[in-house]
């Protein structure tokens, strides 16, 4: 899998977070679960921080909750949140979309 990266805003500078290099099975179920028992376009704010601690967890805890809604834009974090549950629950399209990219070069 790719990596995936988000930039958080961290005291005034912004500090990009990756993906670890392993990322386990057991996320993509989680995300399946997220995805299945929530209405992504309406989350209360308690599936928000569900979501978010998820995301956290999937980046390894390098960052926190609170860093994620204190670090992204109101639009960064509705991308954050359905890019990576896309990355997650669909890898291969990652890659597709990079190769035709590269085919088209």
């Amino acid at each position: 899998m790719r990596k995936m990266e988000v930039t958080l805003v961290q005291d005034g500078e912004k500090k990009t977070y990756f993906s670890p290099d392993f990322i386990s099975g057991r996320m993509m179920r989680r995300a399946m679960e997220i995805r299945k028992e929530m209405d992504l376009s309406f989350l209360g704010p308690e599936e928000l921080d569900e979501v978010v601690d998820y995301l956290c967890e999937v980046f390894g805890n390098q960052f926190t909750r609170d860093q994620v809604y204190d670090g992204l834009d109101l639009d960064d974090l509705d991308t954050f949140i359905r890019d990576t549950l896309l990355d997650i629950l669909y890898p291969k399209r990652k890659r597709d979309e990079e190769n035709a990219d590269d085919k088209k070069k």
